[in-house]
């Protein structure tokens, strides 16, 4: 009779070992599955704050004195001036739109590349014309840039808005303006 009670006790300790040993291994097949599901919610949930980083971190320069609405015959363009803040972030481009106050129009600039009726102010020459290129070039953290659009809108050019493009995704207005004239 004392083996057959030790036999027992010897099964009963194997099948809690067992027991705690499934236990276990179940436990860690469920996490491992829900983790799953979590960090592809989480990864949904993301998409769309890397706005977050570019918060008031590009503003539309009125103090430069290069934003502004110039018309002189047929010609009618809008100089804007973009300044980015210092912090580091990852700009692929830059949403414009200007208007009238009845119709706007929007243009999207972006790095390297060209933009039909979009160039980028270098600078003035000796003769007070503009130096520009059309391979566009994006304001680097702390600068600030000059775009000529041409205007193809029938009215005065009032207002101007611009939001940022951030790792290819589409942000909300960041700054809106009111420009003045310069015939």
């Amino acid at each position: 009779m004392k083996s057959l009670n030790k036999n027992i006790k010897s099964r009963k300790s194997q099948s809690e070992v067992i027991t705690t040993v499934l236990l276990i291994l179940i436990g860690i097949a469920a996490v491992g599955i829900l983790s799953a599901f979590i960090i592809n919610m989480v990864r949904t949930n993301l998409k769309g704050t890397e706005c977050f980083s570019g918060m008031g971190q590009l503003e539309i320069n009125l103090d430069s004195g290069w934003t502004y609405y110039y018309t002189s015959g047929v010609n009618k363009y809008v100089y804007i001036n973009i300044e980015r803040g210092t912090k580091d972030f990852n700009l692929t481009g830059i949403d414009i739109v200007y208007g009238t106050g009845v119709e706007t129009k929007k243009v999207v600039i972006e790095e390297g590349k060209t933009t039909s009726g979009v160039v980028y102010v270098t600078g003035v020459n000796a003769g007070g014309g503009i130096i520009s290129q059309s391979n566009i070039v994006l304001p680097l953290p702390g600068e600030s840039k000059t775009y000529r659009i041409n205007n193809s809108l029938s009215g005065d050019i009032t207002q101007v808005g611009i939001a940022p493009i951030i790792n290819h995704v589409q942000c909300s207005v960041a700054d809106e303006e009111e420009i003045t004239t310069k015939i």
